[in-house]
C-alpha cells in the first residue's frame, strides 16, 4: 500500500505534475466538508488509481482532501499493476475483490476480513449496458460517462 506522496511517483514526472495541478484546483463543497467531519469511526480506504489516468486525476484529489480533513479516514493507494501482488493486501479475500474490479479509479472500504467496492469508473449496471452496444455507440457512451464524472462527484461529495 502506498501513501498519496508515493502514489504521485507511480508514473512520470509529467503525470505527477498534472495530478498536483488538479489537486490544487480541487475544493470540497461545504456539504461534503460537513459530512466528512461527521465520520467518527476509523475507516481504511483503498484507492486503485494512477496519475497517468485522466479519470483518476479528477477523482483522487477529492478522496485525498477528505482524508486530510478527518484523521479517521486513512487512504492507501495501489497501482493496477500491483493487483496481483499479495503483499499489498491484508488477506486473500481483499485481493480477490480488488482484482475482480480491474478498473481505475476504484475506491474500496477495507475491513478486517472483507473489502467492499464504494466507487468504480463504470458500475456494473453501466458495464452491462455498454456491452450491449455496438462499438461506435459504446465509445460515445463511455466518453459521455467520463465527461459527467466531475459534476457527479461535486453533487455526491
Amino acid at each position: 500500500m502506498a501513501t498519496y506522496t508515493e502514489y504521485l511517483d507511480f508514473d512520470t514526472e509529467e503525470d505527477k505534475l498534472k495530478q498536483q495541478q488538479l489537486y490544487q484546483a480541487t475544493e470540497l463543497s461545504a456539504q461534503t466538508v460537513a459530512a466528512v467531519e461527521k465520520i467518527s469511526r476509523p475507516q481504511n480506504w483503498l484507492l486503485a488509481a494512477a496519475p497517468y489516468c485522466p479519470d483518476c486525476r479528477v477523482f483522487v484529489p477529492f478522496i485525498q482532501k477528505m482524508a486530510e480533513l478527518n484523521p479517521n479516514i486513512r487512504v492507501n493507494y495501489i497501482a493496477r499493476n500491483d493487483f496481483d501482488d499479495s503483499r499489498r493486501f491484508e488477506n486473500p479475500r481483499q485481493q480477490e475483490i480488488v482484482r475482480a474490479n480491474q478498473k481505475i479509479p476504484a475506491l474500496f472500504l477495507m475491513g478486517y476480513e472483507e473489502a467492499g467496492p464504494v466507487f468504480n469508473e463504470f458500475p456494473q449496471v453501466v458495464l452491462t449496458k455498454l456491452r450491449q452496444m455496438k462499438p461506435v455507440a459504446r465509445n460515445c457512451a463511455m466518453r459521455t460517462v467520463r465527461a459527467s464524472l466531475i459534476p457527479i462527484l461535486r453533487l455526491r461529495l
